[in-house]
């Protein structure tokens, strides 16, 4: 199983972006299991703050969600 360290947001239980996570993810597509593809850092706007998270396109054309992927490590961090 491949393994990647991607920076993702992160959400209180009430749904409020408080940050970004340092995260391993299976990098596999949640919907068919294809490999996803290569992540690049971008700039994320909401609620008039900017963070720097990964996005990344897959090869088989399904958009996996930030809350869809399967995260096998997380790591706090206080990006922003």
């Amino acid at each position: 199983m491949e393994k990647r360290s991607v920076l993702l947001p992160k959400r209180d239980s009430n749904g409020y972006l408080t940050g970004t996570q340092k995260v391993e993810v299976e990098w596999k597509c949640p919907y068919c299991g294809e490999e996803m593809g290569e992540p690049y850092l971008h700039n994320y706007f909401e609620d008039g703050a900017s963070y720097v998270v990964h996005k990344w396109e897959n090869k088989c054309g399904h958009v996996a969600k930030y809350d869809e992927v399967k995260i096998v490590f997380s790591e706090e961090t206080k990006c922003n």
